[in-house]
């Protein structure tokens, strides 16, 4: 109920393969911390469909057709705001 819109795309890892990537827009006047939405998307979501990367932005890039133009957060990738949890030691329990 926090989040106004998210975008979820893939972001190049240093082993090769893509790492889940999320861009948040929140409600007016609401937060939340990475580590309160990753603890809501385990048990919801499997392990590795739970993004290693989390930015909270202003506002999504959109089309002439509001449309999220995830070629661009793609580009942009990660950023010195983006939240990384495997080097923050957040650690998913895998059931």
């Amino acid at each position: 109920d926090k989040v106004l819109e998210s975008a979820a795309y893939g972001v190049k890892s240093e082993l090769g393969e893509d790492e889940v990537m999320i861009a948040i827009v929140m409600k007016p006047g609401e937060s939340m911390t990475p580590e309160e939405l990753l603890d809501f998307c385990q048990g919801k979501m499997a392990y590795f469909m739970i993004p290693r990367y989390i930015e909270f932005v202003e506002k999504l890039p959109k089309s002439e057709v509001h449309r999220i133009m995830k070629r661009f957060l793609k580009e942009q990738g990660i950023t010195e705001k983006t939240y990384d949890r495997e080097k923050t030691g957040y650690k998913i329990k895998r059931t």
